[in-house]
């Protein structure tokens, strides 16, 4: 085989870099948590004081990155016949971090409908959890719900995108994508929908520029760097492309051992090790930023630990 090129280069570098990425790569598509009152208003009821702060407590455990821990703080306030729109929020907001997709447009949609002036406009977890599903009519209306409530939400605009470009519409997404991009010209998720926009028009080169961005600032973006390839390929750089290719599988392969891995955060074999385990798989693919929350969030579990408390300092240099 040739030695590797620029392109294929760009993408191994971008695997060493020890800052975050320029976009949120791995962020949660999900809105700022309301903070709980006791105040009332015209459409909420008035919670007492240990309610407000139980609530307040999942919040902050979701903002701190352990979605896992949310139902458990929240406990029996969610078999209650009268959940409270901020419960229904965070906890949703937790289910759709664990994937439980369902159970996220089911308390999402609650929270809407309860507290529609708080949580309306940061609801565009509700839209990607419907589109998950495959529901892609719900997913547009709850997008086209937040935009009308605050047309600046790029992310909502970003959701309206994807949901076109799934139908293979992409007269329809072109507008929302350009708007999202408007918003945030750094969210990298926007760029990879433009990128595939431009595939699908046959613009190769616009879309390998754009995608080109999105792997250099997020080197573990598999689906970013199997098109990618395909780009690569279709330009009959052959050789680009099987490095590029290489380079994904490698990536797909560490996300399902992370996925492996994920689903015993919470239960009885979660600790420190198995955090410790998905921040080095995490750090092999060039997944900075999200080991690093991996590993902030372990540190808030496990704040005496040794071997987090060196692996934090490593990472940051902080000691």
């Amino acid at each position: 085989m040739s030695r590797p090129s620029p392109i294929a280069t760009l993408v191994l570098a971008a695997c060493l870099l020890a800052t975050g990425c320029g976009s949120e790569p791995g962020a949660p598509d999900i809105g700022q948590p309301a903070p709980a009152t006791t105040s009332g208003g015209p459409s909420r009821p008035v919670l007492d004081e240990a309610t407000a702060r139980r609530i307040q407590d999942a919040q902050q455990v979701m903002l701190s990155g352990l979605p896992e821990q949310v139902h458990a703080t929240l406990g029996d306030l969610l078999e209650r016949s009268d959940v409270p729109a901020d419960a229904q929020f965070v906890a949703g907001s937790a289910a759709y971090e664990l994937q439980r997709y369902g159970e996220a447009v089911e308390r999402l949609a609650a929270a809407v409908r309860d507290d529609p002036e708080r949580y309306l406009p940061n609801s565009s977890a509700l839209g990607f959890a419907h589109h998950k599903l495959g529901d892609f009519d719900a997913a547009r209306a709850a997008f086209e719900a937040v935009i009308e409530a605050d047309d600046e939400k790029y992310k909502a605009h970003y959701g309206l995108g994807l949901v076109a470009l799934s139908l293979g519409d992409v007269d329809a997404a072109r507008p929302h994508l350009e708007r999202c991009l408007e918003l945030r010209s750094t969210y990298l998720k926007g760029r990879f929908a433009m990128a595939r926009l431009l595939e699908m028009e046959g613009r190769t080169d616009d879309a390998l520029a754009q995608v080109s961005t999105v792997v250099s600032e997020w080197p573990g973006h598999d689906e970013a760097l199997f098109l990618m390839a395909r780009l690569l390929q279709a330009q009959g750089r052959e050789d680009e492309a099987e490095q590029v290719m290489a380079r994904r599988n490698a990536v797909y392969a560490a996300k399902e051992q992370l996925a492996g891995l994920g689903v015993q955060l919470g239960t009885k074999t979660d600790g420190p090790l198995l955090r410790l385990q998905m921040v080095e798989i995490q750090m092999s693919i060039g997944d900075v930023r999200e080991a690093r929350q991996m590993l902030a969030s372990a540190r808030t579990l496990y704040p005496d630990d040794p071997a987090l408390a060196a692996a934090w300092a490593r990472l940051t240099g902080d000691r």
